[in-house]
């Protein structure tokens, strides 16, 4: 293990228990389990190592003290119970053994969790908040839709027949609703923004979600962070240095040398801008290490900017990714305006499950800025006049989507 990859720890704490290999549930001798981590993801598959552009299999989270109902395994992968006839999969390093008598269990063996209550305000800046409380934590769903603009979350395995008409109310409160199926145990809410959407977030906090949707119009971008791709100071399976063009240019240096100028350009435009790294760092090896960083400064937006390379040299061109819808107008409007400034094609906008755009709760993109593996386009890492044309359309992408969010 890579000395930046392992923490201290007391010595005298045992690890949390596991299922042994031979471990091996079914619907009609099920195993049950907990989760040891703040947040766990679940797919719709047992994940097979899919490409992070093609992976459309994550599905939603298992906070911290959900207990699960296990059905079936396939080599690491168990397949939980979420409701009556929702199932998902998880890692089985994310589980510890438990027994069927725990709460959060129902007759059937499959979740179920009260809904104790639902309350809602709006915040002085037009924030909506939606709080939903639960007596223990549940698997969730969220993510946003950019038609018809609005977050959904989906929770499974909920009693809420106490408090159905309460919560309907609520959520109706807000311009969105709420709807619970009593047989499915499952709670499904919709939210319209405030305005366009600009940044939205959900969690437990023990056994309450919160919901919250920020109000673009009342509330601008103002605080962007520029992510540097790569740039760890050792080597550790190319992460550190890159892709690289044919005269040695660094894929970590060229996109800092991009990063720089559009600060530069960002700060002369009004905004406050941080970089995640200023030459090499150590800090930013893990990369939620990056989503923390942001997240720790209240950033408004987020920017990782890569140069991209291939085993194919015929590959070229801008691509900009996104993972949340609500991300994807920065995309197409990074992509429009930098293959404008740089001369280049119109941009290829995708879905990317990469980690730095998934884990973000305000607009974020990653953008390959063109093909260092190219031999034409490679050289031009080697050029300032590109490096600065293409911090050009960066910022001038960014601006015009802040510009079109606020209504300006």
């Amino acid at each position: 293990v890579p000395s930046w990859a392992a923490r201290p720890t007391d010595k005298k704490i045992p690890p949390p228990p596991f299922f042994t290999p031979t471990a091996q549930p079914s619907s009609g001798s099920p195993l049950y389990a907990g989760t040891e981590y703040d947040s766990v993801s679940f797919r719709s598959i047992p994940y097979g190592g899919l490409n992070a552009k093609k992976d459309t299999s994550r599905t939603g989270w298992i906070p911290k003290g959900s207990v699960l109902k296990l059905t079936g395994r396939i080599d690491h992968w168990f397949q939980v119970q979420l409701s009556p006839s929702q199932f998902g999969w998880v890692y089985d390093e994310a589980l510890t053994p438990a027994t069927s008598g725990e709460s959060g269990i129902g007759k059937d063996g499959s979740p179920a969790v009260l809904l104790t209550g639902v309350d809602s305000a709006r915040g002085d800046d037009g924030t909506i908040i939606l709080n939903f409380k639960f007596d223990m934590p549940v698997p969730y769903v969220l993510n946003s839709s950019d038609s018809p603009a609005g977050v959904a979350v989906t929770f499974f395995g909920v009693d809420c027949a106490g408090v159905a008409e309460t919560m309907k109310t609520t959520c109706g409160s807000t311009g969105g609703w709420c709807s619970c199926s009593e047989g499915a145990r499952t709670l499904a809410a919709w939210a319209p923004p405030p305005a366009e959407i600009a940044g939205f977030d959900g969690s437990f906090d023990g056994s309450s979600f919160k919901l919250t949707l920020r109000n673009s119009a009342s509330n601008p971008i103002k605080r962007i962070v520029i992510d540097p791709g790569h740039g760890a100071p050792k080597p550790t399976k190319g992460f550190a240095d890159g892709t690289r063009n044919s005269a040695g240019v660094l894929e970590k240096d060229a996109v800092m040398a991009i990063s720089k100028k559009l600060k530069e350009y960002l700060v002369s435009l009004g905004y406050e801008v941080f970089l995640t790294r200023d030459g090499n760092s150590a800090d930013m090896m893990d990369l939620y290490n990056r989503i923390e960083y942001s997240d720790g400064i209240n950033a408004d937006m987020f920017v990782s900017v890569h140069a991209n390379g291939d085993t194919n040299p015929g590959m070229r061109g801008l691509e900009v990714y996104w993972y949340e819808p609500q991300s994807r107008a920065l995309a197409e409007s990074i992509a429009r305006k930098t293959a404008a400034a740089t001369g280049g094609e119109p941009g290829g906008v995708f879905f990317a499950s990469f980690a730095v755009i998934r884990q973000t709760r305000v607009p974020a993109v990653l953008v390959e800025t063109g093909y260092m593996t190219n031999p034409a386009e490679g050289k031009m890492y080697s050029d300032p006049v590109f490096i600065d044309r293409t911090a050009a359309g960066l910022a001038d992408g960014i601006s015009d989507y802040i510009r079109k969010l606020s209504g300006r």
